[in-house]
């Protein structure tokens, strides 16, 4: 999927525990930013994709399991403050409602586009499991 600034503003558009990148990018990128309690990832991913590529796949590759001792739901006040100090440093700014309405848009479009360029490419023999 084709990420925007926009999104990154909204918040984080990755799954971490889901994402893999070679070690180049990452030190291209200047690694983590260990000042960051909650947002590590953030950073770090959203530097990783001003400096490369992405890729999406459609496999499952993790998952993430919530509690209530869990960081993310322990300390939502932390990440918000620094999801805000993220915006400000990288000069993003959330979309607004119309904004939030076309990127949902874009974002169904996507999506249903790599549901047919998968069904085109299945339908002429082409198997993206093997």
């Amino acid at each position: 999927a084709h990420l925007t600034r926009a999104h990154w503003a909204i918040g984080q558009p990755l799954a971490q525990e889901c994402c893999f990148w070679r070690r180049e990018l990452y030190e291209r990128a200047g690694g983590i930013d260990t000042s960051r309690f909650f947002i590590m990832d953030y950073d770090l991913f959203f530097r990783m994709w001003r400096t490369g590529r992405f890729r999406k796949t459609r496999e499952f590759l993790g998952c993430l399991r919530i509690h209530e001792e869990a960081k993310n739901s322990r300390h939502r006040d932390i990440w918000q403050r620094e999801l805000t100090e993220a915006r400000e440093r990288y000069d993003l700014r959330l979309p607004g409602y119309i904004g939030a309405r076309l990127l949902n848009r874009f974002d169904r479009l996507q999506h249903w586009w790599e549901k047919r360029e998968t069904t085109r490419g299945l339908r002429r023999g082409f198997n993206p499991e093997t």
